[in-house]
């Protein structure tokens, strides 16, 4: 049986495909500005979006025709997002958290409403949260639940705050602001991706140009780092980096994969080393530097759908790190790069692996909140290299070396 996929097209409506040919048409769903769409578990359900936060429950056909509908958005809900999200929650699809305005809202049962074929909002089964944005302005802009463990949403909004809920499934839940204090301000969070894995590990995406735009929490927003790394012109996010506009964990059979939607393609990486971190572009030769708005990944097959503005739609299978287009090879800092001492005080000794030896490296040396303190040439003699640190603050350091097509990332503390 071939993937279903569907997706919003926005001035065109709502797309269906069940077919794994390029050339065979896509089947016209639904109308209006194609928007967020979802479908449930075994495709009982699909369910559709269009401009100002309209959605609908429907059924469709092996054709992709709806064959029953109900318009299910709130009554009482405003201040949609043009094109507006809200989520299935992946252990029970029958929950369904929806931004509107400064607000999120829950249904807690979709199967308690009927197919009418009518077109009204509806109250059947909705809990607005009565915690709201303390900025008047403000509106909610992006959600991610998670998977493991379960019932955990985080929220961000447009004007770069970002929030996590606990225990969201139940009651009137109250929320966390773990907004991270290198966001950039008024940055607009376009995407949030959570380990299907791991709920603490999170990605936070802003798309705004000439911002950092791509951090990072593993304690589930206690603490953040900026892991955009290669994608960013300058450290601090200035500069004619690419605006990223989605992001993705996919976990796979021997690691992690990391997947960003930008204005110039999709890129990946697998190891995440705050702002060292290497991105490489994926499907240069099919996505190219299309502008990617957004991905949707499967953990159980490894399917990766890739939405890009107005150059179609792509998918692959991404089951292990090796399926990756490795570009600049990355290689891990335990086999590659031994650095010595390290807390470092004076000097910093770095042995690299001995088929570097006689090449030029280029250094990068950046601080714990992405500035760079240090950028070199250097011709390695003897396979190593020694840099002074001793004018540097103390605090966490973080390394990035490229040389022969390969790119070498590892961290220190200067003491």
């Amino acid at each position: 049986m071939n993937d279903i996929v569907i997706g919003g097209l926005q001035d065109n409506g709502t797309y269906y495909t069940n077919s794994a040919n390029p050339l065979t048409p896509w089947v016209h769903s639904f109308d209006g500005d194609g928007s967020y769409c979802q479908i449930s578990d075994g495709g009982a359900n699909y369910y559709f979006s269009k401009q100002q936060g309209k959605m609908a429950k429907t059924t469709v056909d092996a054709n992709g025709a709806v064959t029953g509908y109900m318009r299910i958005d709130p009554i009482g809900a405003e201040g949609y997002q043009f094109i507006n999200p809200y989520l299935l929650d992946p252990n029970n699809n029958n929950i369904m958290y929806l931004a509107a305005g400064k607000f999120i809202w829950r249904n807690d049962d979709l199967s308690g409403i009927a197919l009418s074929n009518q077109w009204d909002s509806i109250s059947t089964n909705w809990l607005k949260f009565s915690d709201s944005m303390s900025v008047s302005t403000e509106s909610v802009s992006a959600l991610a639940i998670s998977k493991t463990p379960a019932n955990r949403l985080y929220y961000g909004t447009d004007e770069g705050t970002v929030y996590r809920v606990d225990n969201a499934n139940v009651g009137s839940p109250t929320r966390v602001d773990i907004t991270g204090s290198t966001f950039p301000a008024n940055g607009f969070t376009s995407c949030i991706a959570v380990n299907p894995d791991n709920a603490d590990q999170v990605l936070v995406v802003f798309s705004n140009y000439s911002v950092y735009s791509l951090f990072y929490s593993t304690d589930g927003g206690t603490t953040w780092a900026r892991v955009a790394g290669n994608l960013e012109q300058n450290a601090n996010g200035t500069g004619n980096g690419p605006s990223l506009r989605w992001a993705s964990i996919l976990p796979v059979s021997d690691g992690t994969v990391y997947l960003v939607g930008t204005s110039t393609g999709l890129y990946s990486t697998d190891t995440l080393i705050n702002n060292a971190s290497v991105w490489t572009q994926q499907g240069p030769n099919s996505i190219g530097s299309a502008v990617v708005d957004m991905i949707d990944t499967r953990t159980q097959d490894g399917l990766v759908a890739v939405a890009t503005h107005g150059s179609g739609l792509f998918s692959t299978h991404i089951t292990s790190i090796n399926d990756l287009n490795t570009g600049v090879q990355q290689n891990s800092i335990a086999v590659s790069l031994n650095i010595y001492p390290n807390p470092a005080s004076d000097i910093l000794n770095l042995k690299l692996p001995a088929d570097l030896d006689k090449k030029n490296v280029q250094l990068t040396l950046s601080d714990e909140i992405g500035r760079i303190v240090l950028k070199k040439q250097f011709m390695v003699n003897d396979a190593s290299i020694q840099i002074s640190v001793q004018n540097l603050s103390q605090g966490m350091y973080y390394l990035n070396l490229i040389a022969d097509r390969k790119s070498i990332s590892a961290a220190f503390v200067k003491d």
